[in-house]
């Protein structure tokens, strides 16, 4: 099973050309003789995350020797916790920001505490998707700012609420508010990896670039009370911008690669965010019951059923509080997890696009869709005909 693929320079070790994969790819092993990798993973943020990696079962890297059996005995990983989608998507530690190396130890309109990704249905060009970053010291809006909140549709791997999604390979979009002499403006435009930098610099090479604003997005502002800009636009603005073939946004389109930088001109204060803790669901909030009402129960359900294509899950909870839903196959494995995390008490719709957590059409057949809180779970059947 391939665990990594990254780049690695055939022209040596001079020049800027990215070499992740021979710089930072290092193999050890544990007392039985089971391989430990490690490796820098920059798909998500550009910041190459370091990753580690542990065998489970098979030969081992230590002979047979003194009665050893030069195997790894059988390890039974842990499932990944799910992750608190009631939580911004985007979360990073605060006085991070710099001026060229020197780290800010105050609270600065430029240093980013977090990015929370929202979409809905409110404005005459719904449905709309944009974010919140919050800042450690917005009290005034400086004269020559610029905050920039990025997310990527189409990654490669990006299935669910896992950070997971070669960013950088899928369709790659900014949304920019800009305070220059008092006057914001919002603005969005698309992104990509520069591969060709203009200082040929190890630190410059492949880091994240953009090209000239294409239009004005839908609204936006700089809030000095709470420290937050927000900038929001129009989901058929964006797909105009997707390249023809590729999938357009809707209501279940996970988006990856979620970032963001702030900086002032010139040399000043700057900050670039690591990657998102989790991907985010594009999904337009509750329908037909409040938070909390009464008489609300647990309860899924699946349209059209059979289905040939993407199906309508419906689905509520009585109380808020944390729940998943996935897709089952008759024998119980699950194929696909739909939702993990803290859900709001209400009803809420979903859809699947009858895909695996691999992204391959779902067989036809028989499977079930389970929604499970802390201490209940209900099911509902589907059938899938393609």
């Amino acid at each position: 099973m391939r665990i990594h693929g990254s780049n690695i320079s055939e022209g040596g070790l001079t020049g800027a050309a990215n070499r992740n994969l021979g710089d930072y790819f290092q193999i050890a092993y544990d007392t039985e003789g089971g391989a430990v990798v490690s490796f820098a993973d920059d798909h998500n943020d550009y910041d190459g995350n370091t990753y580690v990696t542990h065998q489970l079962e098979g030969p081992g890297l230590l002979a047979a020797a003194n009665g050893g059996t030069g195997r790894v005995n059988r390890i039974t990983p842990t499932d990944i916790p799910p992750v608190n989608l009631g939580q911004p998507e985007v979360v990073d530690p605060v006085h991070d920001a710099t001026i060229q190396t020197e780290q800010v130890q105050t609270d600065s309109p430029f240093d980013i505490v977090s990015i929370d990704y929202f979409a809905d249905t409110n404005g005459p060009n719904a449905p709309y998707i944009g974010a919140h970053m919050k800042l450690s010291g917005l009290t005034t809006a400086p004269p020559a700012g610029n905050w920039r909140i990025e997310f990527t549709a189409n990654a490669p791997g990006a299935r669910d609420q896992l950070p997971n999604g070669v960013s950088d390979h899928g369709d790659m979009f900014y949304l920019l508010a800009s305070d220059t002499s008092a006057t914001p403006t919002f603005t969005y435009g698309t992104a990509y990896r520069d591969s060709n930098p203009p200082a040929p610099v190890v630190f410059t090479a492949y880091a994240m670039a953009y090209n000239p604003a294409v239009g004005f997005a839908d609204s936006g502002s700089i809030d000095t009370t709470t420290s937050t800009v927000t900038v929001k636009i129009a989901i058929s603005k964006i797909n105009t911008l997707i390249p023809p073939g590729h999938p357009l946004i809707g209501e279940g389109t996970w988006l990856s690669g979620l970032r963001g930088t702030a900086a002032t001109s010139g040399r000043g204060p700057r900050d670039n965010t690591r990657g998102g803790l989790f991907n985010f669901l594009v999904h337009y909030g509750t329908t037909g019951v409040s938070p909390g009402e009464p008489g609300v129960s647990l309860a899924v359900s699946a349209a059209p059923n059979p289905s040939s294509g993407p199906s309508d899950i419906r689905y509520s909870i009585p109380t808020t509080g944390r729940a998943s839903l996935g897709i089952y196959d008759v024998q119980g494995r699950l194929v696909r997890t739909l939702l993990a995390g803290r859900v709001a008490a209400g009803a809420h719709d979903f859809r699947w696009d009858g895909r695996t957590s691999q992204g391959a059409l779902a067989a036809n057949g028989m499977y079930f869709v389970r929604l499970k809180t802390a201490d209940r779970e209900v099911t509902s059947r589907i059938v899938e005909l393609h």
